[in-house]
């Protein structure tokens, strides 16, 4: 508008375009101080990107001059079509230079890279005791607390296969059970204080499930953190390794777990009689499927399979926790059964 005016040369306004180019990737890094992760990451490249092709187009007007831009004789137009010109230059190139950029910001930006404070993932966040009073605001604190343990037990859960091929995370496991037995800790006193308060029959047999289930998350959590784990720890240093059959029926196992975890969240958070129902059967389903790996293994070791034989204690051991951790996952359904019956 100013060029269009003749308020400025066009000489300048390339100048102040490129710098507001350049400029608008330092508002987002402003507004998202103290963010970490992938969103940091993402407001760290455009600022990167920006001031990179900032620099490359000040160059090029410095050395074509600023004529070579003037694609019309209106000044205001032609700033137009470089300012277009340019933004789009810079998205069509960053589709292929974006992992170089992104190397560049992990370099500039190393706090993006930190791992979290421990300390924070060990407080309760959500347990407000001013909704002791209100117990509907009170469970739905409990509730929303049980899921940061929850997602923590998953990871465990999730990662603790893999510790069986690679030692390293083993380490990582048995650091999460801290943050479960703390979590579970900080809501089982806070479901106590609110057992005290009057409580509707609907509202306290909620608050008992949400506590069952606390309780089990932290008990799976002591399985994979005491056994499993050890399990892992065990194989690494005797050198062993399972058969390919034995691991192939371990992994499809875990896998099975890794839904019926899913499912048993679902039942606790909704409860839905159907998922309840459903949740069980999945328990008769992985209790079979543990059973016929067991008749196989045995079957390999009556064979002389050397290779069943060096891992066959560890191989029973971990159906043993697997099962257990099972039977942990499906007792969610029982509270949400028998409320169903009652009605």
């Amino acid at each position: 508008q100013l060029a269009l005016q003749d308020v400025i040369t066009f000489e300048t306004g390339l100048f102040a375009l490129i710098g507001v180019n350049a400029g608008a990737g330092f508002l987002p890094i402003l507004t998202c101080l103290g963010l970490t992760g992938p969103g940091a990451r993402v407001v760290q490249v455009n600022l990167i990107a920006r001031l990179f092709f900032a620099a490359i187009a000040v160059f090029s007007v410095l050395l074509l001059g600023p004529s070579f831009f003037a694609l019309t004789s209106n000044a205001g137009i032609s700033l137009l079509w470089f300012h277009v010109g340019l933004n789009f230059t810079l998205a069509a190139v960053l589709v292929h230079v974006t992992p170089a950029i992104l190397d560049a910001a992990g370099r500039i930006f190393p706090s993006i890279q930190r791992e979290p404070d421990p300390r924070v993932a060990l407080r309760a966040i959500y347990l407000n005791e001013n909704d002791l009073k209100r117990p509907d605001r009170a469970l739905l604190n409990i509730t929303r607390e049980l899921l940061r343990a929850a997602d923590t037990v998953h990871e465990m859960l999730t990662r603790s296969i893999d510790a069986f091929q690679n030692g390293n995370l083993i380490s990582k496991i048995r650091e999460s059970d801290e943050i479960v037995d703390s979590l579970h800790r900080d809501i089982t006193v806070y479901i106590s204080r609110l057992m005290r308060e009057q409580l509707s029959e609907a509202q306290a047999s909620r608050a008992r499930a949400l506590f069952d289930f606390s309780t089990n998350l932290e008990h799976i959590g002591d399985i994979i953190d005491h056994n499993l784990m050890e399990l892992a720890r065990s194989k690494k240093s005797l050198g062993v390794e399972f058969s390919d059959e034995g691991w192939h029926e371990l992994s499809n196992l875990h896998s099975m777990l890794i839904d019926n975890f899913r499912l048993s969240l679902n039942v606790v958070m909704s409860g839905d009689v159907e998922a309840a129902e459903q949740l069980l059967s999945e328990k008769r389903r992985f209790r079979n499927k543990a059973i016929k790996s067991q008749t196989k293994h045995f079957k390999r070791l009556l064979e002389g399979r050397s290779d069943s034989l060096g891992s066959s204690v560890l191989h029973l051991d971990v159906l043993r926790d697997l099962r257990r951790v099972s039977s942990h996952l499906t007792s969610a359904a029982y509270p949400v059964l028998d409320t169903g019956s009652d009605r």
